[in-house]
């Protein structure tokens, strides 16, 4: 089991996605995303296995919630720097959001 102390230390985020691309070196489709977190935090990027259900048009803008303070791990080429959070259905990953307008960078907890 998982402690309160362990959720406290993950950092967790409202992001906006700034820029998408392809990721044909991903051994299961993904995309490149680079999150925008607020000014504290800045732009990281993520490999995110989500093109089950979003096209890439329509992800650049997309708000999302992200963790920005786990290690960086190397996908193939590509360094992903923070995990973009969503919800495992039977279509896809969809992608978290919130139901109030939010500000980039806000912390959920």
């Amino acid at each position: 089991m998982a402690s309160i102390e362990n959720f406290h230390n993950l950092d967790i985020r409202v992001g906006k996605i700034v820029q998408i691309q392809e990721f044909p070196e991903a051994k299961k489709p993904a995309y490149q995303a680079w999150v925008d977190f607020g000014e504290e935090v800045g732009v990281k990027q993520s490999s995110a296995q989500i093109t089950e259900l979003y096209e890439k048009g329509e992800l650049e803008g997309k708000t999302v919630i992200g963790i920005v303070n786990l290690p960086p791990m190397k996908i193939a080429s590509f360094t992903s720097e923070c995990l973009i959070l969503g919800v495992y259905t039977d279509e896809g990953v969809t992608l978290l959001q919130t139901d109030h307008e939010t500000k980039i960078g806000e912390r959920i907890g």
